[in-house]
């Protein structure tokens, strides 16, 4: 058996390798990218840990298998380039380089590019980072802000330093250099994008990954350069991130009073939420994927179907009340596949108290302190419970069957008494198992305990 969920192989990220069954989407935002003439750029939403990038990843073999070029950066990985400009050049340079058919005409492009990228890169530090960056929005920085510079440059005193004058001059004509250099340097990415829609009739699309673990200043920095900048014809940008993430971000740059989300909209053409199948019908999100870590962990080898099919029911419910990110929920199959793997197959235990038990050792480690050691009355642990339930099924026959088992294993001797016929199967499984009833819960936690799993 495993004890680490695998990730997928390179030749494993793929739909038919999804157990989400998020296909549809994928090739409904693959029409929306190959269909749509404008200058895009698309926000893929969902908070961290639901599985955006393998999403990413395999929405890329979906592009791929229908002749469309892309590009993956990987925001987080490159943050500690100071430059976002530098890093996005490179990438497409490497693209260009690498994946594109070359001829005497699209080595000239190429080339006309990288000298373009240069002068860029060469403006943009000279005027400084704030000014670069309007500058890249074609006179928005305007006649106001260079006023501005030019009534400082008269205010400045005859017998005031002729170098501060001389400064300002050379912001101004800085200014100006850099519009055209940007100008330029758009043109000739406008052009390498044509050459990839002639070659493939698609556009190319550049995702961009991981902005919402980046630091503030880099991942504002990023989205105003796409925007800006790279922005341009037979070039669609996707951005994977967390929208309230990034609202954070921009607060955290710009004060807590700016309206961050309006800032965002700025630079974003269309927004959707990756799809999160909650109950219905059919197995919902956290079912299928409770399934499979089941099945890729190996747990059926080591214990028996009908325990699994009982793990996968009772962890799928404390998951989606709980409104677990995918990457809680294999966290929490980490301690289970160690938790199953060390014990014996005859020792005795409560799959309802493994789910439970599993959950708040992952999200609410004192209250899982505070069972293991016996000190919480069961009223109090009701009532922590019933508050950190974010989506309630109300009448849920499985919630019931979870809380009576803490119930048993909580409360007093006196209640237990008046309570005695209603826990007959619970005492009924306690006997085959040799464990007193105040110790059931005790003894679940010592053995997930019996190994500290970093994760």
């Amino acid at each position: 058996m495993r004890l680490i969920t695998p990730a997928l192989s390179e030749s494993e990220l793929t739909f038919e390798n999804d157990c989400l069954d998020r296909r549809d989407f994928g090739q409904a935002l693959l029409n929306l990218v190959t269909r749509s003439d404008d200058e895009l750029v698309i926000c893929l939403d969902a908070p961290w840990g639901e599985g955006k990038t393998t999403f990413i990843k395999m929405w890329q073999n979906l592009l791929r298998d229908n002749g469309v070029h892309s590009v993956y950066f990987d925001a987080f990985a490159n943050d500690y380039v100071d430059d976002a400009f530098i890093a996005l050049t490179s990438l497409i340079v490497s693209f260009v380089e690498n994946d594109i058919e070359h001829n005497n005409s699209a080595k000239k492009i190429l080339n006309k590019f990288k000298s373009n990228a240069g002068r860029v890169g060469a403006q943009l530090l000279t005027i400084g980072s704030r000014v670069a960056i309007k500058a890249a929005t074609f006179n928005v920085i305007g006649e106001s802000e260079l006023s501005c510079l030019a009534e400082l440059k008269e205010s400045i005193s005859d017998d005031a330093s002729e170098f501060a004058s001389k400064l300002i001059e050379d912001r101004i004509a800085s200014h100006k250099c850099a519009v055209d250099a940007i100008k330029s340097f758009r043109k000739t990415l406008e052009d390498i994008a044509a050459g990839v829609s002639v070659q493939s009739n698609k556009p190319l699309v550049i995702i961009i990954d991981e902005l919402d673990r980046c630091k503030p200043t880099y991942a504002l920095e990023v989205l105003e350069k796409v925007k800006h900048i790279f922005s341009v014809k037979n070039v669609v940008f996707v951005l994977a991130m967390h929208k309230q993430q990034m609202a954070s971000v921009i607060k955290c740059i710009y004060g807590a009073d700016v309206d961050a989300m309006n800032y965002l909209h700025k630079f974003v053409n269309v927004s959707c939420e990756l799809p999160k199948q909650r109950g219905g019908g059919s197995l919902d999100n956290y079912e299928l994927y409770c399934r499979r870590l089941i099945d890729v962990h190996g747990l059926v080898d080591i214990s028996n179907n009908s325990d699994m099919d009982e793990l996968q029911k009772y962890v799928s419910y404390t998951s989606r009340v709980h409104n677990l990110s995918l990457r809680q929920i294999e966290r929490m199959f980490v301690n289970i596949s160690v938790f199953y793997s060390s014990i014996d197959a005859r020792d005795f235990r409560v799959t309802q108290l493994v789910a439970l038990l599993a959950t708040y050792k992952i999200i609410n480690h004192d209250l899982y302190t505070r069972l293991k050691l016996g000190v919480i009355p069961f009223d109090q642990f009701e009532a922590e419970v019933e508050s950190s339930i974010v989506f309630y099924e109300s009448g849920s026959d499985v919630h019931d069957d979870i809380i009576s088992w803490f119930r048993f294993g909580i409360i007093d001797e006196q209640e237990y008494v008046s309570r005695n016929y209603e826990f007959r199967e619970h005492r009924v499984r306690l006997q085959g198992g040799g464990v007193s009833r105040t110790d059931v819960i005790r003894y679940h936690c010592n053995l997930f305990d019996a190994f500290k799993v970093s994760i």
